[in-house]
């Protein structure tokens, strides 16, 4: 008989940590679709200097960004083995949180999501056991299977962030997704800007004054 079976295997993550030991504010960010650590990161190396660690866990999924050879880029998910990788994803994220605070403690865990992380970032915080001081969703959107009443409850401070040029999300459906994370408790916070971290509106919205 021929049939599709599964098996569950271990498997080695990589993730990018920059810490000083008088920081007090972990700051988590996770990456979009063909993004990578060795290319996300550097949107954020200036955090540290401003009380905050910064946690970048690289999603496993791997491929070359052209072609068969190059530069190699990450994605957290296809729609292929979906309820898998989002139990995988979910326990990648937990264990390495646990990881990292067994070594030191945090007076505040903030959370940013970026693009397909966003989504990622939202499914985690609602099945994680760690409190998310604030909750960054950045050109991203709801999970369908989310349920909307717990993610409002949510003792979080949660903000949508969204360029007003992002050339993957239209005007039409952006006004869909304002609508939909203010009705759960969002704030919303628009730039004029593409998909991309902007790093004066990260500044902005963390607080950070120089």
């Amino acid at each position: 008989m021929d049939t599709i079976h599964y098996l569950t295997v271990p498997k080695t993550a990589r993730y990018y940590y920059s810490y000083k030991e008088s920081n007090n504010k972990l700051f988590i960010a996770l990456h979009g679709y063909a993004n990578s650590i060795t290319t996300f990161q550097s949107k954020f190396n200036d955090l540290t200097d401003h009380g905050f660690d910064v946690l970048i866990p690289e999603a496993m999924h791997r491929f070359y960004s052209k072609g068969t050879s190059g530069n190699v880029a990450c994605s957290w998910m296809t729609k292929e083995m979906r309820e898998f990788d989002i139990k995988e994803n979910n326990h990648y994220l937990e264990s390495l949180l646990e990881n990292i605070l067994l070594n030191k403690e945090y007076k505040h865990i903030y959370i940013l999501g970026f693009s397909q992380g966003g989504s990622i970032a939202i499914r985690w915080v609602m099945n994680s056991k760690f409190h998310f001081d604030k909750i960054l969703i950045w050109a991203s959107s709801i999970p369908i299977e989310i349920n909307e009443e717990s993610l409002k409850n949510l003792p979080s401070k949660k903000t949508w962030i969204v360029g007003t040029k992002d050339e993957y999300i239209p005007e039409i459906e952006r006004n869909k997704l304002e609508k939909k994370f203010l009705s759960v408790g969002f704030s919303v916070k628009k730039y004029s800007g593409n998909h991309q971290i902007d790093n004066e509106i990260l500044e902005q919205v963390l607080q950070i004054k120089k």
